[in-house]
């Protein structure tokens, strides 16, 4: 309607440049703003625009949803249950929103809809226009959409095989409507500036999706516009056919050579049976092929195939809930499913998978696999050479195992790696961030740990107990129990030098916390001539502010200088002593010490004389014919300590 006024209407209304307009200028002005008006008044009473108050529904019937839609705009809506189910179960939050909004939100993606004076008729789906780009002489770029568009009616369900497109080439009539929605727009909603321009950010009609968007932002010349808008591409349109198809059977010699032809993947069968492979778009049963099957969209029930199964693609959002046996591989993209296969399996939602070298899942309750298995969530996982989770019940492996977020216990002839996991035992290394028992042959690494057991080292920031031979720890607020033990915070380390008058003078270390701490020494006799190399545990008990008592245990083996000796001596010690801080790093210490000597020594064998004895006893062994000897005697120690 607003064309019939032509351009000459258009340079009439707004030639403000060029004087006052005549008297049938003016005219014909108040003639379109009249008509103009009556159209936007007209446009008010459609059934779409109404608007509803308040509808908030939560996984209820669409049948429900409309009704009080009804109730809230008087709209009345007519569909055929079969292409509606009023059962299905919607969503919706709608605050002040149109009909038409809520619809775009609750139906089905191939649904459409007809008014008919207050009454609103659900149909079939046809055809939808996408995107329609226009751009003026000085570069500046409009889209169109479709209100009503939404994502893709097809929704997954269907291959693009299944869909028909042509191009249509825009014509004068679609460019005439553009111009004419453009200076309807201005009209209304932007004032007529002194040159004769209007802003590029007031001329957009509004609603929920504009239906003319500007590039960017500037003036718009209102006459040029309008005698240089081109076009930039074409309309696509889509034929968007219905759901797949149920049929009860197909047979396929090699697709497409089957009762299904090329059609077979827009159709879900019972039953499809393929003597080499077939393509369906579903099966529901038993999906049985030579050497491949392949659903687009999903599968339920068993499929065997001699090479690979395939169900769903990129596109699908079927959620499948199947069986899978192949030779060399299965594929799931959605869904729960079994999957065996000689190679490997990929799956989403498995409750089994297991193959020759690897599995692959984004959720499964069991893995086996020769080589390796990745899950995002895995209850159990075994595998020749690693497993990979996020999450992860039990893991097995031959090399190593990875959780990164949680894993109940990892077993692994290498090493495992978890964030949180309760139980780690590997044959070289373990590393957690949170553990409650970890167990290495070489080395354990935690932030935070109950027990570490390792053969070399365990290193933790906060941890309960250690047990290694080189243990390190931030916090003294737990036990290490090694020939080394590095508290950062705390903790007891002092190197000393000691005599005594069996052992005439030793080096010591001593490392640990003040309840309990390791001892290594070493020392030598002269007037006997041995050597002495021994460890032992001690605790400290602070008396005073530079005053401690300490009580340690030490055992000692007894080599003489020769190195000949091939019988067993040693010496046990337990020595109270009291400790004096004379300085900040400095301490001296003296106490007795109570000596247990043990000898098994041979006729020609070297003896090691004890200073003096308070209890003395030989004895032989008949069956080795040595002879031992057991010296007990109290002795004194004292040194210093730095």
């Amino acid at each position: 309607m607003l064309l019939n006024f032509k351009r000459n209407s258009y340079k009439a209304l707004f030639r403000a440049q060029h004087g006052k307009l005549s008297r049938a200028q003016r005219g014909i002005s108040f003639i379109f703003m009249f008509f103009f008006i009556a159209n936007i008044t007209f446009a008010q009473t459609d059934p779409l625009t109404k608007k509803v108050t308040s509808l908030v529904a939560h996984k209820e019937p669409i049948e429900s949803v409309l009704s009080s839609i009804t109730k809230q705009t008087n709209v009345r809506f007519s569909y055929n249950s079969q292409l509606i189910d009023p059962k299905i179960m919607v969503s919706v939050n709608a605050q002040n929103n149109t009909v038409r909004e809520i619809l775009t939100i609750i139906l089905p993606p191939y649904i459409s809809y007809k008014k008919i004076g207050e009454h609103i008729v659900f149909v079939a789906e046809e055809q939808k226009i996408r995107k329609t780009e226009y751009r003026d002489l000085n570069g500046d770029t409009y889209t169109v959409r479709n209100d009503e568009e939404k994502s893709s009616s097809n929704n997954g369900n269907l291959p693009d095989s299944c869909l028909e497109s042509v191009n249509l080439t825009k014509n004068d009539e679609m460019k005439t409507l553009m111009t004419e929605l453009l200076i309807a727009a201005a009209m209304v909603t932007t004032p007529v500036l002194a040159d004769g321009t209007l802003q590029a950010t007031s001329y957009a009609l509004q609603g929920k999706e504009n239906l003319i968007t500007p590039a960017e932002e500037g003036n718009l010349q209102i006459s040029n516009f309008i005698t240089s808008i081109e076009e930039k591409d074409s309309i696509l349109v889509d034929d968007i056919s219905a759901p797949l198809v149920v049929k009860p059977i197909q047979l396929t010699f090699f697709y497409p050579l089957g009762t299904g032809w090329v059609k077979s993947d827009c159709n879900n069968y019972y039953v499809s049976l393929n003597i080499l492979g077939g393509v369906t778009g579903a099966t529901m049963a038993l999906d049985l092929g030579g050497l491949f099957n392949i659903n687009t969209s999903g599968a339920k029930g068993v499929q065997f195939a001699g090479l690979f199964n395939s169900t769903g693609s990129q596109c699908s959002d079927i959620q499948s809930k199947n069986v899978q046996f192949a030779g060399l591989f299965n594929f799931t993209k959605k869904g729960k499913s079994a999957q065996f296969g000689g190679v490997f399996n990929i799956g989403d939602m498995v409750w089994v998978q297991a193959s020759g070298l690897n599995n692959i899942a984004k959720s499964a309750w069991m893995q086996f696999s020769g080589l390796f298995n990745i899950g995002k969530t895995a209850y159990l996982q075994a595998g020749g050479t690693f497993n990979i989770a996020q999450k992860a019940g039990v893991q097995f492996s031959g090399i190593f195992n990875i959780a990164n977020d949680k894993s109940g216990a990892q077993f692994a002839g290498i090493s495992n790696i978890g964030c949180n996991s309760p139980f780690q035992a590997a044959g070289i290394a373990n590393v957690a961030c949170n553990t409650a028992f970890q167990t290495a042959g070489i080395v354990n690494i935690a932030e935070k740990s109950a027990c570490q057991i390792a053969g070399i080292l365990n290193i933790t920031k906060k941890g309960k107990f250690q047990m290694g031979m080189i243990n390190v720890r931030d916090t003294a607020d737990g036990i290490s129990l090694g020939l080394i033990n590095i508290v950062k915070k705390g903790g007891v380390l002092e190197a000393g030098i000691e005599a005594g008058e069996f052992v005439h003078t030793a080096l010591t270390f001593r490392s640990g916390v003040q309840r309990l701490y390791s001892i290594i020494s070493a020392g030598y006799n002269f007037t006997e001539k041995f050597w002495s190399v021994g460890s032992g545990l001690g605790s400290s008990f602070k008396l005073a502010e530079n005053l401690s008592l300490n009580l340690e245990l030490t055992h000692a083996q007894l080599y003489a200088n020769s190195l000949k000796s091939s019988q067993w001596k040693s010496l046990t010690q337990f020595i109270p002593v009291l400790n004096y801080r004379f300085a900040k790093h400095f301490k001296i210490y003296a106490g007795p010490s109570l000596n247990l000597l043990i000898q098994d020594y041979g006729s020609d064998d070297y003896r090691v004389k004890a200073p003096y004895s308070i209890y003395h006893k030989e004895y032989s062994t008949s069956h080795l014919g040595n002879r031992n000897t057991i010296d007990l005697w109290i002795g004194v120690v004292g040194g210093i300590k730095f």
